[in-house]
């Protein structure tokens, strides 16, 4: 199947999109219908959700190694044992294991050692409410208040859902008999918002690397995709890889002084200088010919009845030609949803500086957050901003120096130190179109088309790339089929931010998508 793309050289033909046909998977058993209209069993697994998102597991960029001490880390363990007292069968008949005290690695053995396991990850930890902001809640933040439809709690969305989701199936089929030939693992961290800066995810894959090598797992599913709804068509967005993620921190030291002799700039106004520098320069868009995006708009393109034939020919022609590549990426410029997708995006997030009104800033502080487009590298990004840096400097007679010593310039009114912290590549893309992928997209079709109630008709599955940071990104040494979805079709809002919420259908989707996920990696990979 072709479709003919007009373009500037003429009329061409573009084959047609991979991502069309997927077969429909569905297990031997139909648990999962029974489980998803169960009021029983939705009224229990709510009560579960709202339990685990009572206890909280905030974490901050400041949070210490749990390998020096426990000592802040207190809810982590409350929700441990929560997890030993409601998950009984996971506990008494499986392997557990504790990575620095609070990664949590569940291993069901296999019959068949020759088949590489299955692994399923979530992080338990969520993003820190503010305190100033909690009166801003319609619901207090850690009460998971249920309203008949959502549930309303910080972690509800991100990502607590499937962590329980996790151990709801694992129970369930445990108690529904399931002896898999494949060994399944569940492997949760715990510092995945504040970006592994413990090396929570990194000490994961080594316990995991440690126990069965490199490369050997069957897939890794984390959180990241959903099924959403593009130009009228019900698509699963898969993260097949996800955006670079780099921190960099700039101090600037002034000197002080009365605020009645001020001089032109202060350590503010110097920082300031540099802000509107880099923000008037934003990172261009652009879009390369394997950036997955590509393939969920071909696929859109293909099935929408609701776009004009101006879109669809961009859609459809993006992935095969240049020129209507760069068509593509300035239209998608100006689209709040996907702009970031084709492009690296730099935030200032932090800033902090002067201790009294009357009394000159002698040090300044900035945060800056980058999330790395596909073309680009982190040394890439921290280039751009030491050039700037370097301008700035260079105006106002300041020196620059790397936080490993080295001096890049010198001067006589004050010093720029620039530290970068968190610097990580774009990932690879994953494989697709082999065993692996045909049966989480098989899954996927079955929960969204044959499980879930008012299902909007046929769902098609595509790759996309991930904007954000997930835990995934450090699990490349354990396998080449690394997906990001959480199983779920809306129904979940304001993550990371005041009021966030999960609809309980939702969470019942993500348990029973997984439920299938694993019979069929049971029955048709083997």
């Amino acid at each position: 199947m072709t479709y003919l793309i007009s373009s500037k050289q003429g009329d061409s033909s573009f084959p047609a999109s991979p991502y069309l046909d997927h077969k429909v998977l569905r297990p031997s058993s139909n648990r999962s219908i029974e489980l998803y209209h169960s009021l029983a069993f939705r009224d229990a697994s709510l009560e579960r959700f709202q339990r685990a998102l009572r206890i909280p597991t905030e974490v901050y960029d400041t949070c210490s190694d749990p390998r020096d001490g426990l000592q802040g880390w207190e809810p982590f363990l409350e929700l441990q044992r929560y997890f030993e007292d409601e998950y009984p069968l996971v506990h008494a008949q499986l392997d557990i294991h504790k990575v620095n005290e609070l990664g949590y690695v569940v291993i069901w053995n296999g019959t068949d050692d020759a088949l590489a396991p299955l692994l399923l990850m979530a992080h338990q930890d969520v993003i820190p409410v503010e305190k100033d902001t909690w009166d801003q809640w319609t619901y207090p933040p850690f009460s998971a208040h249920f309203d008949g439809t959502r549930v309303w709690a910080r972690g509800a969305a991100d990502t607590k859902n499937l962590v329980v989701a996790l151990f709801e199936v694992f129970e369930q089929l445990l108690k529904d008999g399931l002896v898999p030939q494949r060994t399944m693992i569940m492997s949760l961290g715990y510092d995945e918002e504040a970006i592994g800066r413990v090396d929570g995810a990194n000490s994961l894959v080594s316990f995991i690397s440690g126990l069965y090598g490199e490369k050997s797992m069957y897939a890794v599913l984390d959180e990241g995709g959903s099924v959403v709804e593009l130009d009228g068509v019900p698509v699963a967005a898969v993260g097949v890889c996800e955006k670079g993620y780099l921190d960099i921190n700039i101090e600037l030291d002034t000197t002080g002084g009365h605020s009645s002799r001020p001089p032109d700039h202060t350590g503010i106004g110097i920082m300031s200088q540099l802000v509107v520098s880099l923000e008037e320069e934003p990172f261009g868009s652009k879009l390369t010919s394997d950036n997955p995006l590509l393939d969920l708009l071909q696929v859109v393109g293909a099935r929408s009845e609701e776009i004009d034939d101006l879109t669809r020919e961009l859609y459809l022609g993006a992935k095969h030609s240049h020129g209507i590549r760069s068509q593509l990426s300035a239209r998608l410029a100006s689209d709040e949803s996907l702009k970031c997708l084709q492009r690296t995006s730099q935030a200032v997030d932090l800033i902090h500086s002067g201790v009294k009104i009357n009394s000159l800033p002698e040090k300044t502080t900035l945060g800056i957050n980058h999330r790395i487009s596909m073309e680009l590298t982190a040394q890439d990004c921290v280039d751009r901003v030491i050039d700037h840096v370097l301008r700035v400097s260079s105006e106002n007679n300041l020196g620059v120096v790397l936080s490993n010593g080295t001096v890049l310039s010198e001067g006589d009114h004050g010093l720029f130190n620039v530290s970068v912290v968190q610097p990580l590549d774009p990932s690879p893309v994953s494989r697709t179109l082999d065993s692996q992928w045909n049966v989480l997209a098989g899954s996927i079709r079955h929960t969204f088309q044959d499980v879930v109630a008012n299902a909007s008709g046929e769902v098609s599955v595509a790759p996309m790339i991930v904007g954000g940071y997930t835990d995934a990104s450090r699990y490349w040494p354990l396998s080449d089929n690394v997906y990001r979805f959480i199983g779920v079709s809306g129904g979940a809002g304001n993550a990371h931010a005041i009021d966030e919420y999960l609809e309980l259908e939702s969470h019942i989707q993500t348990v029973c998508f997984l439920y299938d996920y694993i019979l069929n990696v049971e029955e048709h990979s083997v």
